[in-house]
């Protein structure tokens, strides 16, 4: 098995959006939204979600708070729920890009690509500046295997955008699966050049996915390295670093296991050994 087989890392901008301005709300339910909102750098969701959802049994009419109450429930994994009302606000807000936005998202952490596309093209036709939904729909299409789209869409947002680190990442990916390896490194090294943040633990574990394929495996090592030491909260990373480590390394097993990971799985060695993901934890990997 080779890594580049499923342990690609694309990247999303965004992540579930919450409304902070009540819009006509008063009274209780504009209570109950306030409250909310000061709960959501609460580790424990569910003080957010108990207010959002009271405040959406006093005014059903608000976007505002059936919006992030189903973000809530999503977050704290009640996932039927989310889905129920992230249905329910589609149907009675369908020109409100901000869920369809969400539901997409939602839909894409569900690995329910298809349906996540038309809901990022929906928020794109809503919302055609918004950054965070065209690139949604960048990565739902890269997911369906619609490369010629995803790419003639990123090419577009280079040129108008100035997060190029996330273009070139994605970009880089769509010509790693078209088996372009070598321009997949040629845009991962300026997605590299252009990086702002930690996901660069992402762009190297690609970068060394592709330097894998053209059997340059010095330079694998030391991408797949470089990845885990930034991003070792990855499982895709910590699987590739201990596919590297195991197979062109040649450390043993006895080695491999004591390699401290993500932490989301009980022992990375039968990880790296048996190929063997934990659904649970391929989020991490978005």
């Amino acid at each position: 098995m080779n890594p580049h087989d499923h342990l690609i890392i694309s990247l999303m901008t965004t992540p579930f959006l919450y409304f902070n301005k009540a819009g006509s709300l008063t009274g209780k339910s504009l209570k109950y939204f306030n409250d909310g909102v000061a709960e959501f750098g609460n580790p424990n969701a569910q003080f957010g979600l108990k207010n959002f959802f009271d405040g959406f049994q006093v005014e059903p009419s608000s976007y505002q708070l059936l919006n992030n109450c189903a973000v809530s429930f999503a977050k704290i994994g009640y996932r039927h729920d989310a889905a129920k009302l992230f249905e329910l606000g589609i149907k009675n807000f369908p020109r409100i890009p901000q869920i369809r936005y969400n539901y997409g998202y939602f839909l894409f952490l569900s690995e329910n690509f298809k349906y996540a596309r038309d809901q990022f093209e929906q928020a794109v036709s809503l919302a055609p500046e918004d950054f965070g939904s065209q690139n949604g729909l960048v990565v739902a299409l890269l997911k369906n295997n619609e490369l010629e789209r995803a790419k003639l869409l990123l090419q577009r947002l280079i040129n108008e955008n100035s997060d190029l680190f996330v273009l070139y990442h994605n970009l880089g990916c769509i010509t790693y699966y078209e088996k372009n390896f070598e321009e997949s490194i040629r845009l991962f090294d300026l997605a590299i050049e252009n990086v702002k943040d930690a996901s660069l633990a992402s762009t190297f574990n690609n970068r060394g996915c592709a330097y894998y394929c053209i059997g340059n495996f010095d330079e694998a090592v030391t991408d797949f390295s470089k990845a885990f030491h930034i991003g070792n909260a990855i499982q895709f990373v910590c699987y590739n670093f201990g596919f590297i480590n195991l197979h062109v390394m040649k450390n043993d097993k006895e080695e491999t296991t004591k390699i401290e990971c993500c932490g989301n799985c009980s022992d990375c060695g039968d990880i790296f050994l048996e190929e063997n993901l934990d659904a649970k934890c391929q989020e991490e990997a978005l």
